[in-house]
């Protein structure tokens, strides 16, 4: 907002005077009579009660003034159309201490914050005329409030209002939700789609925040196949646009997803996608075999061939919307010409169901034989993957 000062100074010379009068040489606020009794109640003057205290005596908003004067000229007003180009403040003041610092403040009454601050010095008896011009083409609707200052000490104020619908009423909006694999440094999604390839690493979701105050935080929830497995805080600017991203070393799980935006506890947008194709019950889309895993239960390292020598061999696998109370079970079987020989079992209870990772480990009792093999994963007595391996 462009801010334009006015001021018109009244010059009156105000002096206050303690004077105090010699003569008997007696201590003021004090008896001449030796025997009357002393008291602590006398009101003492201090150097705040020194001080002249500021006064508004005026303050009008209208459409139309006299510069010279410092009056307004047109109708005095409190309601005013947003596409209206200027809306004048006329003030007045008395017993401006000398030289003070007078604001004019002007605020969204939804804002915490002033929307603009305009300085100027006075003293004793002070007119002004403050004007108020919109940032853009026209004025944002609600309640506003120009609030008069001198020395920091507010002295009064003034409402008005600008009509129509209020856009800060239902607080932050969020805009244009988009998902993608990469985003510009202006966080503009790059070949934004709903669909994306199995075993995706990442995804970006962009959106625009509009009506937002400093210190503005939104939610970020990714859900897959109706299940929240990422949820994260994003600080946000009043306008602008923001982004979040998920990403998995090992690709993204299959299914149908959805990315939603919340502010203060309330959802304000959402979109939908799909990575690879969606399982339709208990399934496991990532196995793999290693010498060592991760934190995330699958291997640094993925290898189909071990040594004879080794001590341990580990199994890493990502299981999907699997049903509560599941039993998950890893079977270690050698391949042979003339069948199959099952040499060790794990099982793990999935209690609360879902999707997850877990890990299996057959251990060499002294040493593992040369041979083809492979491991099988089983959800509930059902076969859902396998991978074959060496040991040489």
């Amino acid at each position: 907002m462009r801010f334009h000062f006015t001021l018109m100074l009244q010059t009156t010379l105000l002096l206050s005077l303690l004077i105090g009068c010699g003569g008997s040489g007696k201590r003021p606020g004090r008896s001449s009579d030796p025997d009357a009794e002393e008291t602590d109640t006398e009101e003492r003057m201090t150097s705040e009660d020194m001080i002249s205290r500021a006064v508004l005596v005026r303050a009008e908003f209208t459409r139309e003034v006299d510069l010279k004067r410092f009056k307004a000229t047109g109708e005095i007003l409190e309601e005013f159309d947003p596409t209206v180009d200027i809306i004048y403040l006329v003030g007045k003041l008395k017993r401006v201490p000398t030289r003070a610092t007078i604001e004019v403040r002007w605020f969204r009454d939804s804002k915490r914050d002033p929307i603009l601050i305009s300085e100027v010095y006075g003293s004793d008896s002070f007119s002004f005329v403050a004007d108020f011009r919109p940032v853009e083409d026209k004025f944002i609707p609600g309640s506003h409030t120009a609030r008069i200052f001198v020395d920091d000490s507010e002295v009064g104020g003034a409402s008005f209002t600008i009509t129509g619908e209020d856009p800060f009423a239902a607080g932050v909006r969020v805009k244009k939700t988009t998902v993608s694999t990469r985003v510009t440094r202006k966080m503009k999604a790059r070949q934004p789609a709903r669909a994306f390839k199995e075993k995706t690493k990442k995804l970006h979701v962009t959106f625009d925040i509009e009506n937002g105050v400093p210190g503005t935080e939104v939610t970020v929830r990714w859900l897959r196949n109706g299940e929240l497995f990422n949820e994260q805080e994003v600080g946000v600017a009043p306008r602008g646009r923001f982004g979040s991203v998920i990403e998995s070393p090992a690709g993204l799980p299959s299914g149908n997803y959805i990315v939603e935006i919340e502010a203060n506890g309330e959802s304000k947008a959402q979109a939908r996608f799909a990575i690879g194709e969606a399982s339709d019950g208990p399934a496991v889309d990532l196995l793999a075999l290693g010498l060592a895993l991760g934190g995330d239960n699958l291997p640094t390292v993925k290898q189909t061939v071990f040594k004879v020598g080794h001590p341990v061999i580990k199994c890493g696998l990502r299981f999907l919307d699997v049903p509560p109370e599941s039993i998950v079970e890893v079977q270690w079987i050698q391949l042979e010409e003339d069948g199959e020989s099952t040499w060790h079992t794990t099982r793990t209870a999935v209690t609360a169901g879902g999707s997850g990772t877990l890990s299996a480990v057959w251990e060499a009792n002294g040493s593992f034989s040369e041979g083809q093999y492979k491991v099988v994963v089983l959800i509930n007595e059902a076969a859902v993957a396998e991978k074959e391996f060496t040991i040489e």
